[in-house]
């Protein structure tokens, strides 16, 4: 079978979820065209998948011998040597990653991270406006700076890139379409629902009480463990657990909007 046969065929099994016999083709690739960087690029990305951090290092460095101008490989390298801590060998692989392509995403996020690690805040936003300049609605972009603006007491526009939060590893329970946006809230029954752990929601409860003043009805629906805490903190509304959370409501609120 031809080598990019090969590699078609395993990225089809890799988008069926059949990762083993991706593998095999992949391997196979490689055999057939070891001198293909597309074909190491892909083995070590199954390798990294199947958490074979060293042998998938050996692969992303074959392929950026073989095309030094393919960026993924240079970002993929980076990412096996953060994985082994070798910060500063990431770091190289990573820029190298977006001088061959302005405005990698993933490059560009990682590096932003580790400025934010050392809190490097101003550092960490140029990398990231750099992004979104060229990806203007890429979402765990836009929410890596809304931390690197709340830091620095940008909240305006912090919470603003907070909200993409929703397109990326933040769950979103309710549809958007009963959402609160601001509209008046006299008379109808307003949902509040934790989104993140016990500090945060320990944190923003604190809002509830002027939130109560705008609307009709007031529900807070909040983990178990912090129940019976604000029942007693909170008696002028409603808390309940999320197990015990009304089906019907006029809108609804993640609670770390209300920052």
């Amino acid at each position: 079978m031809m080598p990019l046969t090969l590699g078609q065929l395993g990225t089809s099994w890799t988008e069926n979820d059949r990762p083993d016999w991706a593998h095999h083709c992949f391997q196979n690739a490689t055999q057939a065209a070891p001198d293909s960087a597309v074909a190491w690029y892909h083995l070590g990305v199954s390798h990294f998948g199947r958490d074979t951090v060293a042998e998938a290092q050996a692969c992303f460095e074959q392929a950026t011998k073989l095309d030094p101008n393919h960026a993924d490989s240079h970002y993929n390298l980076g990412f096996c040597h953060q994985a082994n801590g070798d910060d500063e060998a990431a770091k190289q692989a990573y820029e190298t990653a977006l001088k061959l392509e302005p405005g990698h995403r993933f490059a560009g996020n990682n590096l932003a991270n580790r400025h934010m690690g050392r809190l490097q805040l101003d550092q960490a936003k140029a990398q990231l406006d750099s992004i979104i300049e060229q990806h203007t609605d890429h979402p765990p972009t836009r929410r890596n700076r809304a931390q690197v603006l709340l830091l620095q007491g940008d909240f305006e526009r912090g919470w603003s890139d907070f909200s993409f939060r929703f397109q990326t590893d933040t769950r979103q329970q309710y549809s958007a379409e009963t959402l609160w946006r601001g509209e008046p809230l006299h008379g109808k029954h307003l949902m509040v629902h934790f989104e993140q752990g016990l500090g945060e929601t320990s944190m923003f409860c604190r809002f509830l009480p002027q939130l109560k003043e705008r609307c009709g009805r007031l529900t807070f629906s909040c983990q178990k463990p912090l129940a019976s805490i604000l029942k007693n903190s909170f008696p002028q509304f409603e808390i309940v657990t999320e197990a015990e959370a009304p089906d019907s409501f006029d809108f609804h609120l993640p609670l770390l909007n209300l920052g």
